[in-house]
Formats: structure tokens, C-alpha cells, sequence
């Protein structure tokens, strides 16, 4: 007895939740029943819910059956034999779904449950087609205690595609509505109630019969309940404050980086070394005016290539300093140039053509629908071939007649 307390006490956390349910459970609904039996929601009135004409029933109408169907009563014994042996292959194939944590229960029960005996399926047509509700009565015998225990379960057993039967595992909560009405309507049902009667009057008159047994379920059983409760309570406030510290540390982690990073840079500002300019410099390309020498720093302006600024500081961080209306500012020195990108041949002043102005083209050029290298090709004017001019555009291109069309080319070809 020693032994199985020990391990109780070891694995409470899946047993507590499993088998001695069972037991149990019929103390409490015994205890409800002068209530419910007085009530008018009790007998074969019942819980109702909106619901669609899908062939669902929400109530319970008939009255118990016992081990009338075969194929309940295989399905059932099966999964008993089954549960003692902690045969989680065959517990998978028949209860759907079937979670780790009650694979784990089922396996750490195999070598204290002796069997389930006497079991009796008292079964009522279920909420679905082809389904059933069922109340098993079953004696569950634990090894070194003389007297078995009874018990009362309800099982939900449905039919696959196939054809075979296979029970319903799902947490009665997650049901779907009208199943989770039936479900309650059958166990609130004046049947039900009288067989938890009396299955509890058995289950008292066992633990009277066997002084080991009562120990067990009333002082063994309910004591590591409780126990476990408390420690459940302790494990999650423990993993609370776990998670609450490590939320504190990655919080701090995260400012010392801050505040490491922020080191860093006033070193880094403190160590750059800066040369004195007083110079002209040209923006060899676009790039972004900024408040401060950094990428993250406000930015206050544009250059464009071309334009000219006077440098005032060379900064070995690869940031130039220069005056921008009127103010200090920076601009990467890898866009500056002391000598001005834009080539002589941009500078020249622009040759534009007359309208009616004939020109001898010389060299082979596109002659195009619209002012885009990408439009419709009109055709080609070849070397020594004359147009006549209609436009010059600023965008670069010309309008010409050439032949009987009228389209474009380049400026820069004629």
C-alpha cells in the first residue's frame, strides 16, 4: 500500500484528473440528487438550445437500455481492457482524440489497476444518427486492495464513415452545442440520477466492507487532491514569477544595451578627430542633408548633383561638415567633391532648332510615337536622310517631320 501511495503521490497529476474520478464521482452526483429530484428541469424535461433541423437532437427521450448493443458493449469492453493494460495503441485507434498527458496517465496506471469487472453499458440512442450516450457501470480493482470500487462514467460514442463505432474523447465542453445540451439533459435525467443512487450506495457499502479501501479513497485519494491542488497553485505562481523575472532581466538586458550603446557613441564623438576646411565642394550625386554626422540624425535638406555648399570641417567618421542656410550641417563626405561633376560638355549652352528648320541626320536614329525610348518604333531615318523640325522639347526630344509621319527624336541625335 506503501508503494502505491508513494507513487500516487508521484504521478498526481495525471491520476488525480483520471481513473479515481470515476469512483468518485458518484458521491457527488448521489449528493445532488434530492435537489434535482424535486426540481422540474429534472426528470425527462430538458435543456434546450437554438438550433438548426440538421438532425440533431438536444434532449434526451428515452429511457435506458442496458448492454442492448453489441457493438456498444465490444467498444466498451475493449476500451476498459485496454485502460487497465495501458495499451495506448488501441486506446488511440477507439478514443478520439487522445492526448499525451492522458497517454501518460493511462501508462502510469498499468502496473496498480488489476482490470475493470462487471462492467454494464446502460446506453440511450445518442444526439446524432448513428451515436450514443452511454452510462457505464464498471468496478475498478486496484492491485493489493481486496474490494474493487464501483464507478460510473458516461462515454459518447459516435460512428465513422466506415461504419464502426469509436468514442467521442473530446472534453465535454467542447462539444458542440446541441451534443453539450444532450449531454447534460442525460445526466440530469430522474434514470440517471436513481442508478448514481445507486451506484453510490455500492460504493459505500464497499468501503465499508473493506476498512483498505476506505482509507485509500477517503484519506489517501482526497488528502493528494488537495495536496495537489495547493502544489498545482504553487508550480503556477512559481512559473508566474519565472516568467515575470525573466521579463525583468530582458527589460534590463535590454537598457544596459542601451545605455552601452549610448557610451559607445559619445566615446566614438568624444574620439573622432576633425580637420578645418574652408573650401567649395560639389555634390556628386543625390544624397541627404542632415542635422548632426549620423544616418540617424533629422534630416534638414537635399543636395542634387551639381550643387555647392562651403565645407567648413572634415570629420574622420566619414561626415563633412558645411554651411546650409546660414546653419551648420552634414553631409557624407563621399558624396563631395572638390572639383564640379557636371562635365563641360553639360555645361555648354544648348543648341535648340527652329520650327521648319530642315536637318541631315548622320548616323542611323529611331524615329518614335512618343517622347520615350520605350514607345512605338515609327521607323528609322538612315545616315544623309533629311527631317524637318516642329518642336524642340526641354525633355530632350524633337518633333520632326519625316516622310508623311510626324514623330520623335532624340535632341541630342540631330
Amino acid at each position: 500500500m506503501q508503494k502505491f501511495k508513494d507513487f500516487i503521490i508521484k504521478n498526481s497529476k495525471y491520476l488525480l484528473a483520471g481513473v479515481m474520478v470515476i469512483a468518485l464521482a458518484v458521491v457527488f452526483i448521489y449528493a445532488s440528487y434530492d435537489r434535482n429530484k424535486e426540481s422540474k428541469n429534472v426528470s425527462k424535461e430538458v435543456v434546450s438550445v437554438d438550433s438548426t433541423d440538421t438532425g440533431t437532437k438536444s434532449t434526451v427521450e428515452n429511457e435506458f437500455e442496458v448492454d442492448k448493443y453489441e457493438e456498444v458493449n465490444k467498444l466498451v469492453k475493449k476500451y476498459y481492457k485496454a485502460y487497465a493494460d495501458g495499451d495506448i495503441k488501441t486506446l488511440k485507434q477507439i478514443a478520439t482524440p487522445f492526448t499525451d498527458e492522458e497517454a501518460q496517465q493511462k501508462t502510469a496506471l498499468k502496473d496498480y489497476i488489476e482490470s475493470f469487472e462487471n462492467l454494464a453499458c446502460y446506453t440511450k440512442v445518442g444526439p446524432i444518427e448513428g451515436s450514443y450516450m452511454v452510462a457505464v457501470y464498471l468496478e475498478i480493482k486496484f492491485k493489493d486492495i481486496k474490494t474493487a470500487a464501483p464507478g460510473l462514467q458516461t462515454l459518447y460514442i459516435c460512428k465513422k464513415e466506415d461504419g464502426s463505432l469509436y468514442i467521442d474523447n473530446r472534453p465535454k465542453k467542447e462539444y458542440e452545442p446541441e451534443v453539450q445540451a444532450y449531454a447534460e439533459s442525460f445526466e440530469k435525467a430522474e434514470d440517471y440520477l436513481e442508478l448514481s443512487k445507486k451506484v453510490s450506495d455500492k460504493y459505500n457499502e464497499a468501503l465499508e466492507k473493506d476498512k483498505q479501501l476506505k482509507t485509500f479513497m477517503n484519506d489517501t485519494i482526497k488528502g493528494l487532491s488537495e495536496q495537489s491542488a495547493d502544489e498545482t497553485k504553487k508550480e503556477e505562481t512559481k512559473q508566474k514569477d519565472k516568467k515575470t523575472e525573466e521579463t525583468k532581466q530582458k527589460d534590463k538586458k535590454a537598457e544596459e544595451t542601451k545605455k552601452k550603446d549610448k557610451k559607445a557613441e559619445e566615446t566614438k564623438k568624444e574620439n573622432t578627430k576633425t580637420e578645418s576646411k574652408s573650401e567649395t565642394v560639389w555634390a556628386t550625386e543625390p544624397s541627404k542633408i542632415r542635422k548632426g554626422p549620423g544616418e540617424d540624425k533629422e534630416q534638414v535638406g537635399s543636395a542634387y548633383k551639381g550643387d555647392h555648399f562651403k565645407r567648413t570641417a572634415v570629420r574622420d567618421d566619414g561626415w563633412s561638415e558645411i554651411e546650409y542656410n546660414g546653419e551648420k550641417a552634414y553631409i557624407k563626405s563621399e558624396f563631395l567633391s572638390t572639383k564640379n561633376p557636371v562635365s563641360e560638355e553639360e555645361n555648354k549652352p544648348k543648341v535648340y532648332h527652329t520650327e521648319g528648320q530642315v536637318v541631315t541626320v548622320e548616323k542611323s536614329t529611331n524615329i518614335r510615337e512618343s517622347m520615350s525610348e520605350d514607345s512605338k518604333l515609327m521607323g528609322t531615318v538612315d545616315p544623309g536622310d533629311s527631317v524637318t523640325v516642329v518642336l524642340d522639347y526641354a525633355e530632350g526630344w524633337t518633333k520632326v517631320k519625316w516622310k508623311d509621319k510626324v514623330g520623335y527624336i532624340r535632341t541630342d541625335l540631330l
